[in-house]
């Protein structure tokens, strides 16, 4: 048996979700073959889905240090640096990654989402542009964006991407749930009920679209169908 031979064993139990299986496998072809980026790259998953962030954050660093021109591991090892809050670091990384795809509008998008968590309001604004730039036609990077110009007090501006994001996919139902809530922090009440139809005709539910449902119909002085909300919210 070959270094391989438990790269394909790891890869199996990759898919089975058996992270630990995966590590013992990945391990011994690591043992066999000690430069394999492959084995690394599976073990780094395990690591990461056993929530050992240090360890995965190493092994993605040596990956890099043998592949510094292979996109996957910049965007894993940000991933994960994202999810222990060292945005600082992803944005590195992502950075980084640019050089080797630089019109990847994902990319903008998650440096954006990055300099969000940090703070600077400017650059993620910039970046979300970017991520725009590069691929106009995806509702995701309006939505985002507007979700950001919601959270910073910018609601005619928010509505303005939501609205543009409609315009690319009309059925979109956490985008029209998004207009929906706008509209209700506006105060436009009816108009925030019509969306909040729109949605839930498209097939979108979620517990945020129902409990905000049920605010606005309280306000709206539709008790019974709030109670309906409310309890429709609580089921999800």
């Amino acid at each position: 048996i070959n270094s391989d031979d438990f790269i394909n064993l790891g890869t199996i139990s990759g898919i089975r979700r058996d992270w630990d299986q995966l590590e013992k496998y990945s391990q011994k072809a690591l043992d066999l073959d000690p430069k394999s980026t492959q084995a690394k790259n599976n073990l780094a998953i395990a690591f990461k889905n056993k929530l050992k962030y240090k360890e995965a954050i190493k092994l993605y660093h040596e990956i890099l240090k043998q592949s510094p021109k292979t996109l996957e591991p910049y965007l894993n090892l940000a991933n994960i640096l994202t999810q222990t809050g060292q945005f600082n670091g992803a944005i590195e990384v992502l950075q980084k990654s640019l050089k080797i795809c630089p019109r990847r509008a994902a990319t903008y998008n998650d440096i954006a989402l990055a300099y969000f968590n940090e703070g600077d309001s400017r650059k993620a604004f910039d970046y979300f542009e970017k991520a725009i730039q590069s691929d106009p036609n995806s509702p995701d990077y309006y939505i985002n964006y507007g979700n950001i110009l919601s959270q910073f007090g910018k609601p005619d501006d928010a509505l303005s991407q939501y609205l543009l994001a409609l315009k690319i996919d009309e059925d979109n139902g956490l985008c029209l749930q998004n207009i929906a809530s706008t509209l209700q922090s506006i105060g436009a009440l009816q108009e925030a009920l019509e969306f909040y139809k729109h949605a839930l005709e498209s097939n979108f539910e979620s517990s945020d679209l129902y409990f905000n449902l049920g605010l606005l119909l309280i306000d709206l002085n539709k008790v019974v169908e709030s109670a309906e909300a409310f309890r429709q919210a609580h089921l999800l």
